[in-house]
């Protein structure tokens, strides 16, 4: 049995924690292959699922390996989906979903301090997040009065 997070927690509708039953031996590519399924995730080269050893140190499912031989705790076992590879180029994400969590992430990062970005980088940012939740353009630069 496996308990699987978002990290960040998604909208209610896709969802935040889930229940698989998978085989005992199985490797992570099974359990990797449903979660992308089940999220309708066709990018999925971006993505991992983590895990916290005994000491809290994260590590990345490897996909070629037993679940059981890596994630020494549990179970239940508890992973996160994360993004694992940001694009140099985020204009080449095809996809909707694959943004939005891309947004989510990095929102998230710097938010918790594993990114740092200078205050007025975190206002322009957070004023894009304000706006494209809205209907409209958004367009850089300074803002006009």
């Amino acid at each position: 049995m496996f308990c699987l997070e978002r990290s960040p927690p998604l909208p209610r509708k896709m969802f935040t924690e889930r229940e698989k039953n998978i085989y005992k031996k199985a490797k992570g590519e099974e359990l990797f292959e449903q979660i992308m399924y089940h999220l309708d995730i066709v990018e999925k080269d971006y993505f991992g699922l983590r895990f916290m050893d005994s000491a809290q140190v994260p590590h990345w499912l490897d996909v070629t390996k037993s679940i059981k031989k890596q994630v020494k705790i549990g179970p239940p076992y508890c992973l996160h989906m994360r993004v694992k590879f940001y694009s140099s180029e985020p204009n080449n994400l095809h996809e909707e979903l694959t943004r939005y969590l891309f947004v989510l992430q990095l929102k998230q990062d710097i938010l918790s301090g594993k990114l740092e970005c200078p205050f007025d980088t975190a206002v322009e940012l957070a004023a894009f997040s304000l706006q494209g939740g809205n209907a409209g353009n958004v367009a850089p630069g300074p803002a006009s009065r």
